[in-house]
């Protein structure tokens, strides 16, 4: 059974994409991992994940949760420290129910 994710924003606002950019790299820094070993465990290129962290390209969502994966963390962990411009809101990720 397939797990979908859903964000519960209805614009993914520019100051929300940096804040995830941002976070890959906290995260890579902290696990010690390489570009090239993040981009081998989300199978995508160098390049493209070098793009997604410096914001010239925005991933898909099946891409973000590879990435997120290759980390080896929770959803909730790595959207725990983003919020939507007014700073009050957070990113939420939810399990879709059936």
């Amino acid at each position: 059974m397939e797990r979908i994710i859903f964000l519960s924003v209805t614009m993914v606002q520019e100051d929300v994409i940096i804040q995830i950019s941002q976070r890959l790299r906290d995260m890579c820094t902290e696990k010690r991992v390489t570009l090239q070993q993040l981009a081998d465990a989300a199978g995508i290129t160098k390049g493209v994940l070098s793009q997604i962290e410096n914001c010239r390209t925005i991933s898909s969502l099946n891409v973000l949760i590879s990435l997120i994966k290759g980390l080896e963390i929770i959803l909730d962990e790595f959207f725990s420290s983003i919020y939507v411009r007014d700073g009050q809101q957070k990113v939420i990720v939810r399990k879709k129910e059936n």
